[in-house]
């Protein structure tokens, strides 16, 4: 079962920046389904730092994180650990 996440990303203010938003997916039978309840920390994640995000509790063999990459800019995921 899976709850939660956070992610650490790499920013140096010029070209590695935090990605604009971000969601968090699972595989639900044949296809990707959105968790449920994602915490709104996501529409804003920080760079050098751990950004948490939460959901309602799901049980999935695969779960995958969709990144909104600011245009021009390169995002560098440093850490992703789920819960």
């Amino acid at each position: 079962t899976l709850s939660a996440a956070e992610l650490s990303f790499y920013g140096d203010g010029r070209t590695y920046l935090a990605p604009d938003a971000y969601g968090v997916e699972v595989w639900q039978g044949n296809r990707w389904v959105a968790v449920k309840g994602l915490q709104d920390a996501v529409s804003h994640p920080l760079a050098n730092g751990v950004n948490k995000a939460a959901w309602l509790p799901v049980t999935a063999s695969r779960l995958r994180v969709l990144f909104h990459v600011h245009p021009g800019s390169t995002m560098r995921l440093v850490e992703l650990k789920v819960f």
